[in-house]
Order: C-alpha cells, then structure tokens, then sequence
C-alpha cells in the first residue's frame, strides 16, 4: 500500500511549481518576494468601492441634492 494521499499538491501562483510547505503559498523564498513586491509596487490592488462608476454617479448626485436642498433653504 503506499502512503501517498489521493490530494493533489498546490502550485505556486508565480511559477506554477509544487509548492513547499516552509513557503506556502509558493514554492521558495524567492517566489514570495516576487508576490510581495507585486504587492507594494500596487499590481495587486482590492477594488475601491468609491471608484466605481456607478457608485461614483450615485455620490454625485446626492452631493448635488444636497446642495439643491441647501439652496432652496437660504
């Protein structure tokens, strides 16, 4: 019988190679530097909820609405 799991190794997301679990997610060291480099230059970002455009018409208009509603006021 052998030992091994029917589970299939994770890959590194940099280079696609198995990974090692003293770097996981990646492979080695190296790959993780690259991945944190990615992070800190912003190629990797979460979207701004704010610079959508939609919501961005959205907040235009309710600034203006206010202001309408302060005009007709004074």
């Amino acid at each position: 019988m052998s030992s091994k799991s029917s589970t299939s190794q994770a890959v590194c997301p940099i280079c696609h190679k198995p990974t090692i679990d003293q770097f996981r997610p990646f492979c080695s060291a190296h790959c993780s530097h690259i991945d944190l480099g990615k992070w800190l230059n912003g190629q990797y970002a979460l979207p701004d909820k704010e610079s959508d455009p939609e919501n961005e018409k959205i907040l235009l208009e309710n600034h203006k609405t206010r202001l309408d509603q302060n005009d007709s006021i004074g």
